[in-house]
């Protein structure tokens, strides 16, 4: 449970003042407030008057997750819930360490925050990020960083909890040509060992595809064919929160990729990451060529991937549910392998 609180409850007198000080000095840019001549009255009036709506607003804004931006390490990713009426107007979030200095800040880009949203902070100039995890503040301020809206005070770690991130690879027709093709897709990891594969089909009515994946934090290729010109002029990339990467692609080119890194600065942390096979949370059964798949937790099933006995993948899907039916009746009955794309853990099954 997170620990609610402002900083008007945190820190008084001219402490207080001087934290003011320096967030407006360093908002001044976005919120145009150099017309405002700033007294220390005005000052600790900024920090200290949130009003009673505003604080029972923050009862309902869920902080997600703070994690680096997953495609770079010089920034900080916000994912946040609102289930308030409050949109907390132009709003902006600061990250302070224990000892109240800025480690990152948000320029402001949204009108409010809708029912979820992503937001990034950029790391200040000269600010080395906190390895591990360690205590700070989290501050929600809206107008333009004209008003202190929330604080969350907890223990915060940069890298991703979750044993893998879920990563939406895509595919656009930005042209002015309509496409109606077929293109494979792949991601590899340094040693071109394929952890995931699939293909776009764009069409008449459809001139955008996508998948998901589930990735650990590392280095990885994402490749896209395209064996005959097409028409148009198609965009591949990846996409996690606020974090997107993509190029044109080449018609006719056969195959292209983007190598991108994944939480680089969380490579080889240890993300204790279990078997939900040995541990028995995972079933499965299968009858009339439809398999069922659910974990008695609850949780969501992740990256399942399902294979025949020559080693051909015939599924592959992120699975943000905890229990899912999947049909394979195009399938021949027989015996078939099912692993978990973040774990080693895999069962066989046979498909009846």
């Amino acid at each position: 449970m997170l620990q609610l609180g402002t900083l008007a409850k945190d820190s008084v007198g001219s402490g207080n003042e001087k934290r003011a000080r320096s967030i407006l000095a360093e908002s001044e840019e976005a919120m145009n407030i150099s017309k405002y001549i700033l007294s220390p009255i005005l000052v600790l009036v900024l920090v200290v008057s949130t009003d009673l709506k505003a604080q029972n607003s923050c009862d309902s804004v869920e902080i997600v997750s703070v994690t680096y931006t997953p495609f770079s390490d010089t920034a900080i990713q916000v994912l946040v819930s609102n289930s308030s009426s409050d949109i907390f107007s132009y709003p902006g979030f600061i990250l302070f360490d224990q000892n109240g200095d800025t480690l990152a800040q948000e320029m402001v880009n949204f009108f409010g925050i809708g029912t979820e949203s992503a937001h990034q902070l950029s790391f200040k100039n000269g600010v080395t990020p906190p390895i591990g995890s360690f205590n700070g503040t989290l501050e929600l301020w809206t107008g333009f960083y004209s008003q202190l809206a929330c604080s969350w005070s907890m223990v915060f770690d940069l890298c991703p909890t979750d044993s893998c991130t879920a990563i939406q690879v895509n595919i656009g027709n930005f042209g002015g040509a309509l496409i109606n093709d077929f293109f494979d897709w792949i991601i590899t990891d340094t040693l071109m060992n394929t952890l995931a594969s699939g293909i776009f089909h764009l069409y008449t009515t459809q001139q955008s595809d996508y998948d998901t994946v589930c990735l650990q934090p590392g280095h990885y290729q994402f490749w896209v064919g395209s064996p005959q010109p097409t028409g148009g002029q198609p965009y591949f990339g990846l996409a996690s929160g606020v974090s997107n990467l993509g190029e044109p692609l080449i018609q006719g080119g056969g195959n292209q990729s983007i190598p991108f890194t994944l939480f680089e600065a969380c490579i080889g942390i240890a993300q204790g990451i279990s078997d939900p096979f040995e541990e028995d949370l995972l079933q499965i059964n299968s009858a009339d060529g439809v398999l069922r798949v659910w974990r008695k937790d609850n949780e969501g099933i992740g990256h399942l991937e399902i294979y025949d006995l020559q080693g051909r993948m015939i599924f592959s899907k992120y699975l943000s549910v905890s229990n899912e039916q999947i049909d394979l009746s195009a399938n021949p009955p027989g015996i078939y392998v099912i692993r978990l794309g973040h774990t080693n853990g895999s069962q066989t099954f046979l498909l009846k």
